[in-house]
């Protein structure tokens, strides 16, 4: 009977876990413009490999100790971040080493944008328009494909 209940216990505990685990990835569909931190959620899992839960603070923190963002931005959790914004971040997170400007200027929001079209990590439409959660999460995916493919450990 305790043998019962205790399997039934961590059942229920790493269903949680699960769930807890998938949360991100839930809500971000919903949204209908993604906001800085969702997309350094999204850096620090291409980045690493890993979704972490963490505090935008230090989501915030990692990005500019691994330069996935400049020091300079002047960003808040909950602004509506742009393509280009998303492209500068997705670069940094897959150290994508790109075309001659890209290498020329370093990374930035114009020419990691035409990068990240180049490589099929987004689609078509303006760099400085706002990106939903579901083209997020399409980036997102797109981004851990080229890790796993790029990137073997």
């Amino acid at each position: 009977m305790k043998r019962t209940i205790l399997t039934i216990g961590l059942v229920a505990v790493l269903a949680l876990a699960a769930q807890a685990d998938t949360q991100y990835y839930r809500d971000l569909e919903m949204k209908d413009v993604a906001c800085w931190e969702d997309v350094l959620h999204a850096g620090y899992i291409l980045h690493t490999g890993k979704n972490e839960q963490k505090t935008f603070e230090e989501y915030r923190a990692y990005a500019i100790e691994h330069e996935l963002i400049s020091e300079s931005w002047e960003i808040a959790a909950d602004a509506p971040i742009s393509k280009g914004k998303l492209a500068y971040v997705v670069v940094a997170a897959l150290d994508i080493k790109g075309g001659i400007w890209l290498n020329l200027l370093g990374n930035n929001t114009r020419y990691a944008y035409r990068e990240c079209l180049h490589q099929g990590l987004m689609g078509k439409a303006s760099q400085h328009r706002y990106i939903g959660g579901k083209e997020l999460l399409s980036v997102l995916r797109r981004g851990m494909e080229y890790r796993r493919a790029n990137n073997p450990e």
